[in-house]
């Protein structure tokens, strides 16, 4: 039997739930610690903090709905949803020249935003963001809330604007779901970065059973001085989640595999350099840390092949 565990929310993937079975004995346990009358049993999953799911033959999908509606609701009543230019994707051609504006902008102290503008956009990002859909269900809008958050502090009119824009574009697609089907399947990585004159964003998905099961947009932890240390750094923390990935799937969950996992990435240099153990100039002042990605190569846990920018799913996260 395996549980996942939120607080007091349990899911249970059990064998069978006859008398004496594993499944049974716990399900005991927990009457007599906690009481029949605090623990129900609710039957298949169907509903779990706000995420609806679906069993459709050997697929599951998760999607939210229910908690897209309520947001709607609350941030783009109808009138405001009409003035809303609703489009297929999340953000508009002019997104990333609205968030260089909003990053180049005096600080707050010396010129503070609106106060209303302020708490209505940190309300805005922030349930784009905390409740799950960004993160657990709807990755094509990772990338824009990654940027928006970045500018919590002194948003813009523009910004506010975009942050609806992204709302108004779930509102349209509250069905799409993530879906994972029965059968052997490959773990498998993507990873990619944009070279930014700031500090660049990485970019990652892990694929497991035919599902994306995680996703990353994030700002990286200092300045790349080359498109070739930006993927490396990119690369690294894609290198973690696998990681952690074959950990619970082959050693934890007991799944079975002979193989490396792999880790696409587009990046000659970049490739070059997570097998190549020499240093030299050009890359002597990369830090030690952003190499993880190269001890998993000579463990031979990983394998870093090069994949056409058309074709790296990562490169939706940058």
């Amino acid at each position: 039997m395996y549980l996942g565990v939120y607080c007091d929310d349990i899911i249970a993937i059990f064998g069978d739930n006859d008398v004496g079975s594993v499944y049974d004995g716990f399900r005991t346990a927990l009457h007599t610690r906690a009481g029949r009358q605090r623990q129900r049993t609710r039957g298949e999953l169907s509903n779990i903090l706000n995420i609806c799911v679906a069993h459709e033959g050997s697929s599951i999908k998760i999607s939210q709905p229910t908690y897209i509606d309520t947001m709607v609701d609350r941030y783009l009543p109808d009138n405001k949803l009409q003035a809303t230019k609703v489009q297929k994707t999340p953000y508009s051609l002019h997104f990333k020249d609205n968030i260089t504006a909003a990053l180049a902008a005096p600080p707050a102290a010396h010129s503070p935003p609106d106060p209303a503008l302020l708490a209505e956009y940190q309300s805005l990002v922030g349930a784009l963001l905390l409740l799950y859909c960004s993160t657990v269900t709807r990755p094509d809008i990772a990338y824009p809330v990654a940027m928006l958050c970045r500018c919590m502090s002194h948003p813009t009119p523009a910004l506010l604007g975009e942050g609806l824009t992204a709302f108004s574009c779930i509102s349209i697609t509250r069905e799409t779901s993530a879906s994972a089907t029965s059968g052997q399947s490959e773990l498998h990585t993507f990873t990619d970065s944009d070279w930014a004159t700031r500090r660049s964003t990485s970019g990652n998905t892990v694929q497991w059973q035919g599902c994306t099961i995680q996703w990353a947009s994030t700002q990286q932890t200092s300045v790349a001085l080359s498109s070739c240390e930006a993927e490396i750094m990119a690369a690294s923390e894609a290198a973690k989640s696998t990681s952690y990935y074959r950990q619970l799937f082959f050693e934890e969950l007991g799944f079975a595999t002979l193989n490396p996992t792999t880790i696409y990435m587009e990046n000659k240099a970049a490739i070059d350099l997570a097998y190549n153990p020499e240093h030299h100039r050009r890359t002597k002042h990369i830090t030690r840390c952003h190499f993880f990605i190269r001890e998993l190569v000579e463990d031979q846990s990983i394998t870093v092949p090069y994949i056409p920018s058309a074709d790296n799913i990562a490169d939706f996260f940058t």
